[in-house]
């Protein structure tokens, strides 16, 4: 899992997984669990590469997590 920022500022999520699993890209400005939404639920491409930007980012800090499944 990395992070960085694209040209606007925008934080961008990239990790790598596996073909035909679903993966959940959840952002949080906490660490309490209740914190946590889900901002996009994907699969990856052929390569195996995800890759989430946030277009509407935490106006303050923002932790981001990946979760396995549905």
């Amino acid at each position: 899992l990395s992070l960085s920022f694209n040209a606007t500022k925008q934080p961008v999520v990239s990790f790598t997984g596996a073909s035909g699993i679903q993966y959940r890209v959840q952002r949080s400005t906490t660490l309490l669990p209740a914190g946590w939404t889900t901002v996009q639920t994907t699969t990856p491409n052929a390569n195996g590469t995800i890759q989430y930007t946030d277009s509407t980012p935490a106006a303050d800090n923002a932790y981001y997590r990946v979760l396995v499944g549905p």
